[in-house]
């Protein structure tokens, strides 16, 4: 009797041993859950394709990848889903965080085509969309980044962060007599509303990993708001993001750093933020000034205060950059 009770006893250690074996993550698995994320969130024409720049501290591509994969602009109009996702992102917009989620856990089984994988701004190894190379490429990077300019609630995506202990949202936002400046040719006054009203929707997005960042801020003042976002973040800014500030950010746009609406190189930042003064017609601005949405979202985000100030000081956009 006594020698079948150890027997038994052994037998029941072995299969303890193994389930501890089973239910323990192994280091790679710890590893890829622990990855930083970003989600960067904005609107069209907002400095959202520079700040995915600033995360590899990257000029001009991040095809590459390596520390960092980069994403640009998934949950647009062009991607393919299985049929499941594509569903719910018919219904909703912001069912973009459902992609978002997977992506910054590497996990790309949903995704069957993306539009804009081609760009010099994604780490796509110069090879075709697959899930495989998507994963290839996520997996080996300690940093995932996102961006998307699809409008849609942020107050309907935020369930993501808790989904996704590890991931942090940037939403970047910009004025949107600066965005409707930047896109006259493809936009009128009603689109510039519109701005106004989802930017509106969005002050109600608060959570202790979203980090709102004022494009106005950013531009005038790039390297203490930038250090910022990093610091949010929990990544290291070092020396080689030091010189991605200078080739940014009123930097010389000769040579291969051309200066345009859709490059990132600016010869004169601040000049960016205020262009729209001479460009914007009478009208226009009359009709920011009587929309109700854009003037709740200019008191908020002290737009007005921006148009008659310039913020010289360093030690003032540190400060804001806190805020």
């Amino acid at each position: 009797m006594v020698m079948l009770t150890l027997f038994r006893l052994a037998c029941l250690r072995q299969l303890v041993a193994l389930g501890l074996q089973v239910s323990v993550p192994s280091t790679e698995e710890t590893t890829k859950s622990r990855k930083i994320s970003v989600w960067i969130v904005s609107q069209m024409r907002s400095g959202s394709s520079t700040m995915l720049s600033m995360m590899s501290a990257t000029q001009d591509e991040n095809r590459e990848g390596g520390e960092v994969f980069s994403l640009f602009e998934p949950c647009h109009i062009g991607d393919r889903y299985a049929p499941q996702l594509e569903k719910l992102m018919r219904e909703e917009p912001a069912h973009c965080a459902d992609l978002v989620e997977g992506v910054t856990k590497c996990n790309f089984n949903d995704i069957q085509k993306l539009a804009k994988w081609t760009s010099d701004k994604t780490s796509n190894d110069n090879k075709p969309y697959s899930k495989a190379v998507a994963k290839k490429m996520c997996s080996k990077a300690s940093v995932v980044a996102v961006k998307t300019i699809e409008p849609f609630a942020l107050v309907n995506a935020t369930w993501v962060l808790e989904a996704n202990p590890h991931l942090k949202i940037i939403e970047l936002i910009r004025d949107p007599r600066g965005i409707f400046s930047s896109r006259q040719s493809a936009a009128n006054t009603a689109s510039m509303e519109k701005s106004c009203t989802l930017i509106k929707e969005n002050m109600k997005a608060h959570h202790p990993r979203i980090k709102k960042v004022l494009f106005e801020q950013w531009v005038k003042s790039p390297k203490p708001i930038s250090k910022s976002i990093y610091k949010f973040l929990g990544m290291h800014w070092g020396e080689k993001q030091d010189d991605w500030v200078k080739a940014t950010f009123n930097a010389d746009c000769s040579g291969n750093h051309t200066e345009g609406r859709h490059n990132d190189c600016h010869t004169d930042s601040k000049k960016v933020a205020k262009k729209w003064k001479q460009e914007l017609g009478a009208s226009t601005k009359a009709a920011f000034n009587k929309n109700e949405d854009c003037q709740a979202i200019a008191k908020n985000y002290h737009f007005l205060e921006y148009d008659e100030q310039d913020f010289e000081s360093e030690d003032l956009m540190e400060a804001l950059a806190e805020d």
